[in-house]
């Protein structure tokens, strides 16, 4: 089986409470025309959520943050990127984004 993009988010609904958990191997890993797609998807994603944790994000901090504001204005981003035994980050290799909407943050 070969696997062509991200699997399919997991939502959680509980009560009025939404969250959803996405494994996106890399929101801005690929050429930027699939990677605006792919933010926009995260974009539309977020409409009646409260909570997105993502895995593998695999960017580096600033770039990821800019990226997140842009397509998830108001939301709060909480990124931690993955870093090489050198301590520095690492942005081809996993790291998590915990994003809070503004409904939570507010």
């Amino acid at each position: 089986m070969v696997l062509t993009g991200p699997p399919s988010p997991l939502r959680f609904v509980v009560d009025n409470f939404c969250a959803v958990s996405w494994n996106c191997r890399g929101l801005t890993q690929c050429e930027q025309n699939n990677a605006d797609k792919t933010l926009s998807f995260l974009a539309r994603l977020s409409k009646g959520m409260h909570l997105i944790l993502l895995q593998e994000v695999q960017a580096l901090v600033g770039q990821m943050q800019a990226e997140l504001e842009f397509f998830l204005p108001g939301w709060t981003c909480h990124l931690s990127p993955i870093h090489t035994r050198h301590g520095l980050p690492s942005a081809g290799a996993g790291g998590v984004a915990i994003l809070v909407s503004p409904w939570l943050s507010g």
